[in-house]
């Protein structure tokens, strides 16, 4: 957005006034293992738990790593082939009760030892147990020893807490050049001993049976009506939180295409999408106009903006490095031996790739 002027800003001729609330909809509701992140799976109940509580690292808004507990990392590689990365926590960082917004205790290195040791368990069932055992040296050992009922000891596992807990290391079983990505995931979060011993069994079960680090408390949830998020002020950060409030409203599969436009009038939602079948009236209202000249790329009213919608789902995709089958079987377009070995070779170079990468993002 353009810079404010006594808290308004200009856009396409129009003034603005900025809020301190966002008021939106969300379509699933928390579920399954609920908000214990150091267990869960379920991508709806992360879109809440993500907000309450801060990794080493997160994505910026253009995809990037960049630092959110963690203030800076770096990376050594060991003679024997394991390598180790550190990462150093910024001060100041605390735990606050949800419910309260009281504060808990300080956060430090331990609370990344502690959830390790969490996720390791099998007691636990953690879902997520593989992106340590995957990665971490020592962790499928230790993993495996506690599932046969044997006494592991953890100072095997390569997660440790350095300098008075102001540092977190993890050293991998072999070198890993994504390894901050991985840190993005749930098993990764901190947890504080002192909450898993005073909430047991029931910690996540509820959004008052957490405590927060990140951006927001959950002051209300209410199944199939509403959550609603408060700035933690106890929050790291709290200077680039920008909204106090977010409230986000029920929206059902029973509701019509209409709902959310008869919303956004009664001012529960900040925007909705505008629809041309199904919302006549809308359509007539924001897009048309009363003397019927709107069309979707100038549409008639200065509250609508025509937005290319690019939907709401994300894709990933993979590079089969050792490929032994080929999609396309037909006589016409069979691969001879040396145009496999072309492709591999292709695949294994980077500057391929990054070509690749760059085609798609232009």
């Amino acid at each position: 957005n353009p810079k404010l002027n006594n808290g308004k800003y200009s856009y396409g001729g129009v003034e603005f006034t900025t809020k301190n609330s966002y008021n939106s909809i969300y379509q699933s509701e928390i579920d399954k293992d609920k908000l214990n992140y150091l267990k869960n799976t379920w991508t709806y109940n992360s879109a809440v738990y993500t907000n309450m509580v801060d990794g080493l690292v997160e994505n910026n808004k253009y995809g990037a790593i960049v630092g959110a507990l963690a203030e800076s990392y770096k990376v050594e590689t060991k003679a024997d082939g394991t390598q180790v990365w550190q990462f150093k926590l910024k001060e100041g960082l605390k735990w606050v009760d949800n419910k309260t917004g009281a504060e808990k205790a300080a956060l430090t290195a331990a609370d990344f030892v502690t959830a390790a040791k969490y996720v390791l368990d099998p007691v636990n069932a953690s879902s997520t147990a593989n992106l340590y055992t995957n990665f971490i040296k020592g962790a499928t050992e230790y993993y495996k020893a506690l599932a046969a009922g044997e006494t592991a000891d953890f100072s095997t596992v390569g997660v440790k807490a350095l300098e008075n807990g102001t540092i977190v290391e993890y050293t991998l079983a072999e070198e890993c050049p994504y390894f901050n990505t991985v840190l993005t995931y749930s098993p990764y979060l901190p947890v504080h001993e002192d909450c898993l011993k005073e909430l047991g069994s029931d910690f996540g079960s509820t959004v008052n049976n957490i405590w927060v680090c990140g951006a927001f408390r959950v002051t209300e949830h209410t199944t199939e009506n509403k959550i609603v998020f408060t700035k933690n002020a106890s929050y790291h950060d709290t200077d680039h939180v920008y909204v106090d409030t977010v409230n986000l409203k029920w929206y059902a599969a029973t509701n019509t295409r209409d709902t959310m436009r008869k919303w956004y009038e009664q001012g529960l939602v900040d925007s909705f999408t505008v629809q041309s079948t199904g919302d006549e009236e809308g359509w007539a209202k924001y897009v048309k106009g009363e003397n019927g000249t709107g069309t979707q790329r100038n549409p008639a009213h200065p509250e609508c903006n025509a937005v290319l919608s690019t939907g709401s789902n994300t894709f990933i995709g993979y590079w089969n490095f050792n490929r032994y089958t080929w999609e396309v079987n037909d006589a016409e377009y069979a691969k001879t031996y040396d145009e496999k070995y072309a492709s591999t070779m292709a695949m294994l170079n980077k500057n391929f790739r990054l070509a690749f990468l760059y085609g798609i993002e232009v």
